[in-house]
């Protein structure tokens, strides 16, 4: 197998920002419950972001070439297939989805850093977009726990 460059973990990335809007999209669709469908759309948007802001950065850390798609399957990085054709979905269950989902995220993009730790200035600086990136995540993961709670008056 080959080593992962940094070319390819960015468009890795990209692609997993891509696919958990699609998995929350399909979601939003689903659903009836308003505050669920409202909240996934919301969710969409903020993964389409994350999208733009990982091909943004990633770009200035690289002067190779993004490849044009992943080099594996990104789809379950950020998703919870198990959850992608039920039907009708509560807010709660819309947000635990999600917390599930960001851990997922949190962890993968926390292994991505590990693989880049390196004594050259340019590794580190690699893996740490990837933490960042990890970091970003347990701070949805953090947001999204106190939804939960609020909402279930804890």
């Amino acid at each position: 197998m080959a080593r992962l460059t940094l070319e390819q973990a960015i468009r890795n990335a990209i692609e997993v920002e891509k696919s958990a809007a699609r998995f929350y999209r399909l979601l939003g669709e689903s659903t009836d419950d308003a505050e669920a469908r409202a909240f996934l759309e919301k969710m969409v948007k903020e993964e389409e972001a994350h999208a733009r802001a990982i091909d943004d950065i990633g770009r200035k850390l690289t002067s190779g070439e993004i490849p044009g798609q992943a080099d594996d399957n990104m789809e379950c990085v950020e998703t919870m297939p198990h959850w992608a054709y039920t039907d009708d979905i509560s807010f709660d269950q819309a947000i635990e989805i999600a917390l599930e989902a960001e851990n997922h995220a949190a962890l993968y993009y926390s292994a991505i850093a590990d693989g880049f730790q390196g004594k050259a200035a340019e590794l580190g600086k690699v893996a740490e977009f990837f933490g960042t990136l990890a970091k970003t995540e347990e701070q949805h993961v953090k947001n999204l726990e106190g939804m939960l709670e609020k909402k279930r008056g804890l």
